[in-house]
């Protein structure tokens, strides 16, 4: 409740709070609020590359499809993707970084090389990486962006681990002979919980810039999907005179990126007000 709080009465955490919530909303109801979802999907050839107007907000594309309906109904199928990948990361990366940090010997550097070879190359590299082996579809960018993304879960969580884990009471749990397993999910997990929220928070934004990127290379969502990214790459044959088909789903992608950054900021400022100082200082 105190990052909450915190993040509220930050400027840009509030700003990005907004956004998110518009985001949230439009991906829940968005269905609900389109004006056409009939030409979401369908070709209507005769309306094709119309400019934006009082009938089409956002234009249409080269199809005739509505690019305000589409987008709204991007927000949906992105919150699903990054949701889905930043949670099965977490899964993966988390129980990793602290079976590190507590851990000690040939484990430990084991999985520690591991990640460290993952974070050596660029997510999105190796995003491609994997996707390029699989069939483009929405469950592929998925995959693709988990596997490698959770490297950053782990390096993260094996840091603050390995704090805590020196820490005096974490002594005199193991005196009275508390188990590791009781040590590391009822002691540990709860004080690198803050640190993993930032990490997720951040890893949104993340997955959406790099699941839109895997949608331009067309490896990701594929056509009729209102996928943002995909929806960028679709424009480019009008360009630059159906400048509007580009330009609103670029913005959406935009936004939900900055307003996810914004809540990341905020939150590890709440965590550790030094950080915030040290930026100002610096």
């Amino acid at each position: 409740m105190d990052i909450l709080r915190h993040i509220l009465r930050d400027p840009g955490g509030l700003i990005g709070s907004l956004l998110l919530l518009l985001l949230v909303f439009t991906g829940l109801f968005g269905s609900f609020i389109i004006p056409y979802p009939e030409s979401a999907y369908e070709t209507v050839i005769w309306d094709a590359s119309l400019p934006p107007s009082s009938l089409h907000w956002f234009g249409t594309d080269s199809l005739g499809r509505d690019v305000f309906s589409r987008v709204v109904l991007g927000s949906s199928l992105i919150l699903r993707v990054c949701v889905t990948t930043t949670v099965c990361a977490a899964i993966i990366g988390v129980p990793l970084g602290l079976i590190a940090g507590y851990s000690a010997g040939l484990l430990r550097s084991a999985i520690m090389r591991v990640t460290d070879t993952f974070l050596a190359l660029p997510q999105l590299v190796l995003a491609l990486s994997f996707a390029a082996v699989l069939s483009p579809s929405i469950q592929t960018a998925i995959i693709a962006l988990s596997l490698s993304y959770w490297p950053m879960f782990t390096r993260v969580v094996y840091g603050e681990t390995r704090r805590i884990r020196s820490l005096p009471f974490i002594d005199a749990l193991e005196a009275f002979g508390a188990t590791r397993f009781r040590i590391v999910w009822w002691h540990i997990l709860p004080n690198v919980a803050p640190v993993i929220i930032v990490r997720a928070t951040i890893g949104f934004g993340v997955s959406i810039l790099a699941a839109s990127a895997l949608g331009f290379m067309g490896l990701g969502a594929t056509p009729p999907q209102p996928e943002w990214g995909l929806m960028v790459a679709e424009s480019r044959g009008d360009l630059p005179f159906g400048w509007w088909q580009a330009l609103f789903p670029g913005l959406a992608i935009f936004f939900t990126v900055v307003a996810f950054n914004f809540v990341g900021d905020a939150a590890r400022d709440g965590i550790d007000p030094t950080l915030r100082r040290s930026d100002r200082n610096g």
